[in-house]
């Protein structure tokens, strides 16, 4: 993460992804970028741009820039996909006895462990 090596096109995907995930109240705008504003509302310091990126800064460069299915920002299944992104990176997935199917192209409900319902017509 980070500005340095993106293309205009990847910085104006990661800022649809973030705007998608904070407009839906799933994540604080503070965790997704480095320029926020701090709690009280005033410019971050400069400083903080230094610091180790968050999981859900990840996640959403992950679902912007990397994610196989490359999903729209409005996708339906967008969100989902990044609230298991940041559970997959938070708990160290890689290193989970079965971690198949996460962070691929397939669908959320084919990754290891994850069980979806139907909705109900």
């Amino acid at each position: 993460p980070g500005s340095q090596g993106y293309t205009e096109e990847d910085v104006k995907r990661i800022e649809d992804v973030i705007e998608r995930v904070v407009d839906a109240n799933v994540t604080g705008r503070a965790k997704l970028e480095w320029d926020s504003l701090d709690e009280k509302g005033e410019d971050a310091p400069a400083s903080n741009r230094d610091r180790d990126p968050t999981l859900q800064m990840l996640a959403a460069h992950w679902i912007a820039l990397a994610d196989p299915t490359e999903l729209h920002p409005d996708d339906e299944f967008l969100l989902q996909r990044y609230g298991l992104a940041v559970l997959f990176l938070a708990t160290n997935g890689t290193s989970w006895s079965n971690n198949d199917g996460w962070m691929t192209e397939r669908g959320i409900c084919s990754w290891h462990g994850v069980r979806c319902q139907l909705p109900v017509s």
